[in-house]
């Protein structure tokens, strides 16, 4: 599953574009910052309009971001070059500094992982993958993986992992987001791990694991098509079926902060086996899998198991 969007004009900067302000009441602080990471460059005329503060306090709050080290004087566009020095101001406008932080996302998947290094700006400094088996392992097993894969994309970026603020991973199953607790996922042959235990055995950098598919919405919402929406959904249909929602521009988690499983969700009274070996969920009518998986149940009910050619798509 990959969150390729080519044919799209996205603007620059990352994170939603939608004033959460009334909806979220925010520190005025991390509203000036929000505003200048979704815009890319602002000026602080742009920031006063936007948030509809005082010149005064845009001046003072992006003084104290620009000592913290995270923003950044640089030069105005255009336009707004032409207002500023209608003002008798220097043409400047503030950006976020991408040096001052780096994370790593991970997406665990059958037969490949891939990883990408942001910077605090949200641009992408390195990427990379590595192929992976398409059957369960242990845990051992899956941090060996991701240990390699991350030591491959520090090599790629430059850097130094300790100049990483954070690791995010995202697999299939039902994880604990908030405990980082992975209850069950079709990647591992164990249940109720503590993935984020233990990964701090190996790296120092913090780690915080969820659904991929609520990963892959929260992408959506910082770097694709859903930053200027307020509520969408994505579906995804990989070796099971899963589903994210974004509503008043926050991921909808559920009353136990688990999220939505449309897989498991009834469709038809009969049909193909689930993981789980019940029937009539959307998981198993969809996906690829599933279905191998019924067809080869009833050929072993028949004395004779699922040979190559039946097992061609």
């Amino acid at each position: 599953m990959l969150n390729n969007i080519k044919n799209i004009d996205i603007p620059v900067g990352c994170g939603p574009q939608i004033d959460r302000g009334q909806s979220f009441p925010l520190p005025l602080r991390q509203q000036v910052f929000q505003h200048v990471r979704s815009s890319g460059r602002a000026a602080r005329s742009d920031i006063t309009r936007a948030l509809g503060i005082s010149a005064g306090s845009a001046t003072t709050i992006t003084a104290d971001l620009i000592a913290s080290g995270i923003l950044r004087e640089v030069s105005a566009p255009a336009g707004e070059q032409a207002r500023e020095l209608g003002r008798g101001r220097p043409p400047v406008a503030l950006e976020v500094v991408g040096g001052a932080a780096h994370a790593i996302g991970i997406k665990l998947s059958f037969k490949r992982h891939s990883a990408v290094l942001c910077d605090f700006a949200g641009n992408v400094v390195a990427t990379a993958s590595n192929s992976a088996s398409d059957k369960r392992r242990s845990t051992t097993d899956l941090l060996a993986e991701i240990t390699g894969l991350i030591e491959r994309v520090i090599e790629k970026s430059g850097i130094s992992i300790s100049d990483v603020g954070a690791v995010g991973i995202g697999l299939p199953g039902i994880v604990d987001k908030e405990s980082g607790l992975v209850r069950w996922s079709s990647l591992l042959t164990d249940v109720n791990v503590d993935l984020v235990a233990a990964f701090a055995d190996r790296f120092s950098a913090p780690l915080f694991v969820d659904n991929d598919t609520n990963m892959l919405t929260l992408a959506e919402l910082w770097f694709g098509v859903g930053r200027s929406k307020e509520d969408f959904a994505v579906v995804t249909i990989e070796n099971g079926v899963g589903m994210g929602l974004v509503v008043n521009n926050r991921l909808y988690r559920g009353t136990h902060g688990m999220g939505l499983e449309l897989g498991h969700t009834t469709g038809q009274l009969v049909g193909a086996l689930c993981r789980f070996g019940q029937r009539g969920f959307t998981d198993a009518a969809l996906c690829y899998c599933c279905r191998l998986r019924d067809i080869d149940t009833t050929h072993a009910r028949n004395g004779r198991g699922l040979t190559d050619s039946e097992a061609a798509p």
